[in-house]
């Protein structure tokens, strides 16, 4: 009789020891799930922060020639008092600015992979209000990634349609560093390449997906 209980006590021990193997294997599989999630999170956000202030160089150096030249057209400079420089033309000098440092729109890092890079465009143009004076002063810079010539590391993956891009909308040819834009439907300060601007605002674009 003794042995028929034991028996039994056996036979139950087995299930009960398989259903403990099966739980433990399942949840240490979601736990490795959720550390991979969360690591993956960490290393997109990385990468976006990185293509931000990438993406911010770019406009602080446009900037920063704009401050010293005005905008100005002329490679050998312009008279401040006499020419008038309309909205078209300066976005030309502008890009040109930006294609200055055409060669920095792909980085790479020491740290990473050597197949981990990131790459954007900039564009400099007029801003696209419908209301925009011919000498409003009034230019935008824009940031894009490229959907070829990319990395094709995961964490890089479909980075042109996930990342961000971002705008930056100033206006020029203000009398002074205290000056505010006037009305981007008037002729401010006749387009005069004095070096001068403020800045209007910085916006987050929607993705591309």
């Amino acid at each position: 009789m003794m042995r028929n209980i034991d028996n039994q006590r056996g036979s139950i021990l087995v299930p009960v020891m398989l259903i403990g193997l099966m739980s433990t294997l399942i949840l240490g599989a979601l736990v490795n799930h959720a550390v991979y999630l969360e690591e993956a999170a960490v290393e997109n956000r990385l990468a976006e922060t990185r293509a931000y202030w990438l993406t911010m160089g770019h406009f602080r150096y446009a900037l920063s020639r704009e401050r010293r030249y005005g905008l100005c057209p002329n490679a050998l400079g312009c008279t401040v008092l006499l020419d008038s420089i309309n909205d078209v033309d300066k976005a030309t000098v502008l890009q040109s600015y930006l294609n200055e440092i055409a060669s920095y729109r792909t980085f790479t890092y020491p740290d990473e992979n050597s197949g981990y890079t990131i790459k954007i465009n900039v564009t400099g143009v007029v801003d696209d209000d419908p209301s925009r004076n011919l000498f409003s002063g009034y230019l935008m810079m824009t940031s894009s990634y490229p959907a070829v010539g990319v990395s094709t590391l995961p964490v890089l993956s479909g980075l042109a349609q996930r990342f961000t891009p971002y705008r930056i909308r100033f206006c020029s040819s203000l009398s002074s560093a205290y000056a505010a834009c006037g009305p981007i439907s008037s002729n401010n300060n006749s387009g005069r390449p004095t070096g001068y601007y403020n800045l209007r605002r910085l916006t987050r674009q929607p993705s591309v997906s």
